[in-house]
């Protein structure tokens, strides 16, 4: 969003109307990462999200470590992505791999 676009816009509100209060997760483990993919239109790269209707109350980074568990990483991203989305928020989300130098 441009800086004349948020000018225009207001804080987004604190408990936003997207919020759900039940949310069926689906943990099947045979996603692709086009499945993953797939609910992340307004995700830019590098994994950044904001709201185009409001500006973000709160600025969040969000560090996962990575090691070896590609599925679970698919499952965690394919959930978090519109769980904050719902929740209004501006985020950055990084995965952070270990490696070993030895």
């Amino acid at each position: 969003m441009e800086d004349n676009e948020k000018e225009n816009h207001q804080s987004c509100p604190l408990y936003p109307s997207t919020l759900q209060k039940h949310v069926q997760l689906d943990m099947s483990t045979n996603l692709e990462w086009a499945d993953v993919e797939q609910n992340l239109k307004n995700v830019q790269t590098g994994g950044i999200y904001t709201p185009d209707d409001c500006i973000s109350r709160q600025k969040l980074a969000i560090i996962i470590p990575f090691r070896n568990r590609e599925t679970q990483l698919k499952i965690l991203l394919r959930h978090l992505h519109p769980f904050l989305q719902r929740q209004k928020r501006a985020y950055r989300i990084f995965v952070v791999e270990q490696v070993y130098i030895y």
